[in-house]
């Protein structure tokens, strides 16, 4: 039984120290880079998820976002 109270804890905690986003969202699905990661549109309103290490957000022209490695300048 602690074993479960900790976990909740600890899943508590980091989900209360996730960016939040105020407002409601315009249509479910839409996506936005946002800082480090990106921002999606669902049902309770924006849904923050990090780019991986080293990647950055783009956006794509249908409106939907990647994350990728930035380019580099040939030498």
């Amino acid at each position: 039984m602690r074993t479960i109270f900790v976990a909740l804890t600890t899943l508590i905690a980091a989900v209360s120290a996730a960016p939040q986003y105020e407002g409601s969202c315009p249509v479910v699905g839409a996506m936005e880079c946002q800082g480090t990661g990106f921002i999606t549109c669902d049902n309770s309103g924006w849904v923050y998820r990090d780019c991986g290490p080293g990647t950055t957000c783009y956006k794509l022209d249908n409106g939907g976002v990647y994350c990728g490695y930035p380019a580099r300048e040939l030498v």
